[in-house]
This record gives C-alpha cells, structure tokens and sequence, in this order.
C-alpha cells in the first residue's frame, strides 16, 4: 500500500510476471498450433515483429461473443501485444483454417468493458474467465474503474477480418456487447 497526494491508502499495481511454464511452453504449443494440432481453446497468433519485420508467433485465447473477437493480455505488455499494437493486423491459425485480421487496442475505458464481461458470471468462456480472474487482479463484483486500471496493464485488442481487401471501420471506444 501507498498514499496518495491526500494521505489515503492506494493500492499498488501488482506487477505480472508471464509464469515460467508458459514461457516454457509457449513455443512448443505455437509449433503445434501451426501444424494444426487442436489445443483446447488456444489459437495461434502471427504478427510482424515490430523490430526485425520477421513473423512472431504465440499462442493465444481468443475471446468471443456475439461475433466478435478480443484479445486480452493475460500477462500484461509483452512482446505479441507490443507486436500488434505496432502492425495493426495479423493472422490467425486454427487448423487448416487462416484468417488475416485487423487488430485494433481498445481505450483502458472500453477494454474496462470487455475485460468485466471477460470474468463476470456470463463470461462467454468459463475457462478463459478463471484463467483471466487469476493475473487481471480483479474481482468480478470490482468496481468499474478497477476493470479501467486492469486494462491499463493487460491491453486489449478487438480483432476484425478484412474484408474485400479493406480494412473494416472499428469504433475503438464501442462497448462490449453486455454493456
């Protein structure tokens, strides 16, 4: 605990570090994703490094609802979401089946949206929705601004496919579909 400029107790950010065994495993289950391997609700992730130019891979859980698609930074910023944020857009492998997709990050507001829906009880995935309660630090009977604080550390990014070679408009600060 802190104080803030008037002497009342803050809170102080817990700092995220990505678990060792998922950096471990990051790489094998990326390799297995682009052969097509089924991993539960992962998805692999290839964006362009921001620095080299060169594709990055990563597996990833997509978040879904109502058609739409997010992907939410368990582990804070790190290189996949640097990575993103840099390229706007990437390709995502299921199987067979690879899509290219806009990427867009969300405002820490609407991400704030997105992540309450994320780990409430009618989360669209139960399994992301405990997975995410464990590294957000949020409860989800939270307050709205703990959501807003949340995804100043953990971006955000709603996910749209191109279509007719055009990128499709995306309102970042849209709300989530249970707002």
């Amino acid at each position: 605990m802190s104080a803030d400029t008037h002497g009342a107790p803050t809170r102080m950010a817990k700092t995220v570090r990505v678990p060792f065994f998922v950096r471990a495993l990051d790489r094998t289950m990326a390799e297995l994703l682009g052969l097509g391997i089924p991993m539960g609700p992962l998805t692999l992730l290839t964006v362009r490094g921001r620095s080299t130019g060169r594709p990055r891979s990563s597996a990833v859980a997509l978040l879904q609802r109502d058609g739409r698609l997010w992907l939410v930074a368990a582990f804070g910023k790190v290189n996949w979401t640097r990575n993103l944020g840099a390229a706007g857009q990437a390709t995502l492998t299921r199987g067979r089946i690879r899509q290219a997709m806009l990427a867009l990050e969300l405002t820490p507001e609407a991400a704030g949206r997105v992540l309450k829906d994320a780990v409430g009880p009618a989360s669209p995935s139960r399994l992301i929705a405990v997975f995410l309660r464990r590294y957000l630090d949020v409860r989800p009977d939270a307050g709205f601004d703990d959501f807003i604080s949340a995804a100043r550390r953990h971006p955000v990014f709603e996910l749209s496919s191109f279509s007719r070679g055009e990128p499709p408009a995306v309102d970042r600060d849209r709300p989530s579909p249970s707002s």
